[in-house]
């Protein structure tokens, strides 16, 4: 203390070093923290590249950029957060939060996956994109959704993308996607359908899910037919035998308003868009088109004038004055706020309370409410609704189904 006190200089120097040392300690606390949970951190996007996995380890490849040549077609991407969003807690929305887009922002259908971080820890800040088919030449984005969580249960609060480009190397494994017999963008299946639905005002060509590569034999060959063309009693669908909702998928397939795949699939646990939802509830209620919110969002969007109908008769409404978020995948309860509006339902007798009722979002409760009191929607065995969670093609087939049910009874 005495030579402190005699010698400023070197007082100052040594306060000067210990806040400096604390400023360190500070940083390192705040970086630290990445692999249980992220401290305090966003799950913010911070490289993606090529990659190979063997024996759940992932190698680091190219990183993505322009005109790339593709080794392996359709390529393994790998996305790297700056925390643990791999984990059992919030992967299984994680895994929805994840779209790669043409470059004509059409989703193409791809594999969202992790490596079990409790198989191997250091693979905690990785989700990896592996396209259904392959690439054809052409650019690419991989939109990554402002709800991605961390384990800490914090979001980004913002759209990340990452963007690069196919250069003209394809090899033979692009001719598989060559099935449309349709003759719309030969070569190219990710339209999905949508140089067709803008072609017609009926809104008949949309049924499938718009990640779907397989989508355009569905929709591309009846642009100008009604939807009568699905109405076909000898349908058979392979994948929902013995699924929990294969007698409601198959009513709701036979009636023209909801189609399978060309390959003879449903994919009821499939995710589903808004767009795809709201498409289907303009053609099951049979709404006539009509003149609504086109939003900065859906212009030039395939489905834009479903949405547009939808949105004129009051049935959905937009996150806000310009975006709508077509390609988001619906929720429970934004389903549920949508087939209250459709069916202008009143309150009923009866209703569950259930045990996440607290996490139903305040514009969406009194829905929530109504539809459960109207035998629209039920809630799952352990009493919890469920309301963030990303909806099936199987639930929606369901509720859609029992809305039908309900006009009819009218």
């Amino acid at each position: 203390m005495h030579i402190l006190k005699r010698n400023p200089l070197l007082s100052t120097f040594l306060i000067i070093l210990l806040l400096f040392t604390s400023l360190i300690a500070g940083a390192q606390t705040v970086l630290a923290g990445d692999g249980s949970g992220g401290g305090k951190n966003p799950p913010l996007l911070r490289s993606a590249c090529l990659t190979t996995i063997n024996n759940n380890v992932s190698a680091t490849g190219d990183s993505l950029g322009e005109n790339m040549s593709l080794a392996n077609n359709p390529p393994t991407i790998r996305i790297e957060f700056a925390t643990n969003i791999a984990d059992n807690t919030v992967w299984n929305d994680n895994k929805n939060y994840v779209t790669l887009y043409d470059g004509d922002h059409k989703a193409v259908s791809s594999d969202v996956s992790r490596i079990d971080p409790t198989v191997t820890f250091a693979e905690r800040n990785y989700i990896f994109v592996k396209p259904s088919a392959a690439l054809q030449p052409g650019s690419y984005t991989i939109v990554v959704d402002a709800r991605l969580t961390s384990k800490n249960g914090i979001s980004s609060g913002q759209e990340q993308t990452v963007s690069f480009s196919v250069a003209g190397n394809t090899d033979s494994n692009n001719n598989t996607n060559n099935d449309t017999g349709s003759g719309t963008n030969a070569g190219n299946n990710n339209n999905i359908g949508n140089n067709t639905d803008t072609n017609t005002n009926n809104n008949n060509n949309d049924t499938n899910d718009t990640n779907d590569t397989s989508n355009n034999n569905d929709t591309g060959s009846n642009t100008n037919n009604s939807n009568n063309s699905n109405n076909d009693s000898s349908i058979v669908l392979t994948d929902i035998s013995g699924h929990w909702a294969g007698n409601n998928i198959n009513k709701l397939v036979k009636s023209g308003v909801i189609s399978g795949y060309p390959d003879g699939t449903f994919k009821p646990d499939k995710t589903i868009s808004r767009a795809e939802f709201v498409t289907i509830i303009v053609r099951a209620f049979k709404l006539p088109p009509k003149a609504g919110k086109v939003f900065a969002d859906t212009a030039n969007h395939w489905a834009k004038d479903s949405i547009a109908t939808a949105a004129a008769y009051g049935i959905v409404n937009g996150y806000n004055s310009t975006k709508f978020g077509p390609d988001d995948n619906i929720t429970r309860e934004q389903m549920a706020v949508i087939l209250d509006k459709a069916l202008k339902l009143n309150n009923a007798a009866g209703g569950k309370n259930f045990i996440d009722q607290a996490k139903i979002s305040t514009w969406a409760k009194d829905a929530v409410v109504r539809v459960n009191q109207n035998g629209i929607f039920a809630g799952y065995p352990d009493k919890s609704f469920k309301p963030k969670a990303s909806a099936a093609r199987a639930e929606a087939a369901t509720v859609i189904l029992k809305a039908l049910d309900k006009v009819g009874s009218k």
